[in-house]
């Protein structure tokens, strides 16, 4: 396969954090025979709970002779993690029923970040103009957006996990459920995806086929088990208890991203300006999904 293009690359990184609602993957396969010699696997990853399970894989690789260091950045997409409804969130005591009450309030946003993306296609997709209402570019973490919702500078955050959850935990804020962003057809609902470098699946193949097989495996456990998730979100993440297990309910774990909903993408991100070109009709091209398959036993 030659080399992606850079918008290729582009899309698919933006992909990796938002897609389409589809059927999760789950009943994996049988176990994998051990690789001998063992394989090493350079894996990195951001610390944000829809990749819980990832934490949990080490002891079942080492089993299949597979071990895991973290690192590399040089990455091009494997699979999806999961998917989640998103919300704007009010500020207590705002009028949010409806798209028609974001007019004129004040809506504090991420530019160029994957949920601005999400919001930004569902406001063209409903007929929605930008300048309809103010957004407030706040730079910094999530915890700058609840901050700014707290002190009332902001009417509604456009935000993510758990930033979500914590206003409505405090009681300074709530989902404003009329709102929901993340299903549009241009961008979808997927949370992450997972990426391994061209030269890893020519030469490692079977130990990324592994990694793939343990990971669906302790996603299946986790979504199986509302508790113990919340206890590894709460682990991967550094966030209390109480916040990783509110944060935890709104998240569905297995992949919902597929080529069909890249190619959206790709249309979509070109008509925001977000990549110069439409490359849709490359996607197909740079799409492998025998991974999954052959974890999921197919």
């Amino acid at each position: 396969m030659r080399l992606i293009s850079r918008q290729v690359t582009k899309l698919l990184l933006l992909a990796g954090t938002i897609g389409w609602l589809s059927q999760p993957a789950s009943a994996i396969g049988p176990e994998p025979a051990p690789l001998s010699p063992p394989v090493q696997l350079t894996v990195g990853y951001q610390k944000v709970g829809h990749l819980a399970p990832v934490i949990l894989v080490s002891d079942e690789l080492k089993k299949l002779g597979v071990d895991l260091a973290q690192g590399s950045t040089n990455v091009v997409g494997l699979m999806g993690v999961g998917s989640s409804p998103k919300y704007v969130i009010g500020r207590k005591g705002v009028k949010f029923d409806s798209w028609d009450d974001l007019k004129g309030k004040k809506i504090a946003i991420a530019p160029g970040s994957a949920v601005w993306f999400q919001f930004a296609a569902t406001l063209v997709e409903k007929d929605i103009p930008y300048n309809s209402f103010e957004a407030v570019n706040i730079q910094g973490g999530g915890a700058n957006f609840d901050q700014a919702l707290k002190k009332g500078e902001v009417d509604g955050l456009v935000t993510w996990e758990p930033f979500e959850s914590i206003p409505a935990m405090e009681g300074y804020g709530f989902f404003a459920r009329g709102l929901e962003y993340g299903s549009s057809k241009a961008v979808g609902a997927e949370l992450g995806m997972f990426m391994a470098s061209k030269q890893a699946i020519d030469t490692k193949r079977a130990a990324i086929e592994r990694f793939v097989w343990a990971y669906l495996k302790k996603q299946e456990e986790l979504t199986n088990s509302p508790a113990k998730f919340a206890d590894a979100y709460a682990q991967l993440s550094g966030m209390a208890p109480d916040i990783a297990a509110q944060a935890s309910q709104i998240i569905k774990l297995g992949e919902v991203i597929s080529p069909e909903q890249i190619k959206r993408q790709a249309k979509g991100f070109a008509q925001l300006g977000v990549i110069q070109k439409d490359v849709s009709d490359q996607i197909d091209a740079h799409w492998d999904g025998s991974f999954v398959e052959k974890a999921l036993g197919k």
